[in-house]
């Protein structure tokens, strides 16, 4: 994977990163940073995320996951997938963590993290109030 650092946002994607994911072969969309079709999802190059979550280090282990992480979570989130892969997506984080090395027991804990404080991430944020929001205080 082909990244940079980035100013106010941790991580910038350099050159596309694509995952296989089977599970999510028969959904499909097409965002102009990321993109889902038969099974790859796709982070194109300037697709912003933070990198992994949590009082952790960023490492060669968690890097790529986190990115797939984001952008499932983004996908949610934006209801381009539906709220149920989030447990599917949190294991194949795993999978994906554990594929690069990292030890058996660290990926447990990442998981078990993720299952219990990343539900608000997959939240819609649609319910917030507009932007252009004018507020005055005396």
């Amino acid at each position: 994977m082909k990244y940079r650092k980035l100013n106010g946002y941790k991580y910038i994607v350099d050159k596309d990163e694509i995952f296989y994911v089977p599970f999510l072969f028969d959904y499909s969309f097409d965002q102009p940073k990321f993109s889902l079709t038969n099974g790859y999802l796709i982070a194109h190059t300037g697709y912003l995320w933070d990198g992994p979550s949590g009082p952790t280090y960023d490492d060669n282990t968690n890097m790529t996951p986190s990115l797939f992480h984001d952008m499932g979570y983004e996908a949610i989130r934006q209801g381009l997938l539906p709220e149920y892969l989030r447990k599917p997506i949190d294991e194949h984080f795993r999978k994906l963590c554990r594929d690069r090395n990292m030890s058996w027991l660290r990926s447990l804990i990442y998981l078990r993290a993720v299952r219990r404080f990343a539900w608000l991430a997959t939240k819609r944020r649609d319910q917030q109030e507009p932007k252009n929001t004018i507020y005055e205080a005396p």
